[in-house]
């Protein structure tokens, strides 16, 4: 049993381009997904398409940037618990293991940034109660009243200590709001996916093992 994780998120990058360049970029990837490729040739069809709606004269001289987006893209097998990502420029999530906190990292220019680009394909093992947070640069980036940056450091700590998905969310949600202060002004969009494999269902019942990742967005 394998599934196919949505892409967490995609930011368009540039003045003037809009929410249905947007939810072209969304289509396309959903269209790109039904050929059952691996995450990298996504991302590499992705860049393409997105380096095709660059402005054009009358004659087919390119005359101006494609948009450019960040996306993560993931697939996951149930049955053998591995996750298969590319990244193409977002925020590195993280992951809370038995071992500690992690990041699932893989190298990949933004779509449409340089044609020919790379995307590097990765994968990691999901153990029972590791539980991954999945983020826009909307969180890390936030600014306390004095600009103080939230920060990275401070994400991967929160991750950490989140006993579940949901919980993992909320506690985000919740240290953002006392750092920025109950007057801020939402800089960037945020949005927030938490991925967990239940601590019990392998070691308890077997029946189970093939069960999908714990999904949680806001």
């Amino acid at each position: 049993m394998t599934t196919t994780l949505k892409p967490v998120d995609a930011v368009m990058v540039g003045f003037g381009w809009t929410a249905a360049i947007m939810g072209q970029l969304r289509a396309a990837l959903r269209a790109f997904a039904q050929d059952e490729k691996s995450p990298a040739d996504i991302m590499r069809k992705l860049d393409d398409w997105c380096r095709s709606l660059a402005p054009a004269d009358e004659r087919g001289v390119t005359v101006g940037d494609p948009p450019t987006a960040s996306c993560i893209y993931m697939i996951y097998d149930a049955w053998s618990r591995e996750l298969t990502f590319a990244n193409a420029g977002h925020d590195v999530p993280y992951v809370r293991t038995q071992g500690g906190v992690q990041e699932l990292r893989a190298r990949g220019m933004p779509l449409g940034l340089m044609q020919g680009s790379p995307y590097e394909e990765m994968r990691f093992q999901f153990e029972p109660g590791d539980c991954a947070l999945l983020h826009s640069d909307g969180l890390a980036e936030a600014h306390a009243p004095d600009r103080e940056m939230f920060g990275f450091p401070r994400v991967s700590a929160l991750v950490g200590k989140g006993p579940s998905g949901e919980a993992l969310i909320d506690l985000c949600l919740t240290e953002l709001g006392n750092f920025t202060g109950a007057d801020h002004e939402q800089e960037d969009d945020i949005t927030l996916v938490s991925l967990q494999r239940s601590p019990s269902a392998w070691l308890h019942d077997p029946r189970h093992q093939d069960a999908p990742l714990q999904e949680q967005t806001r």
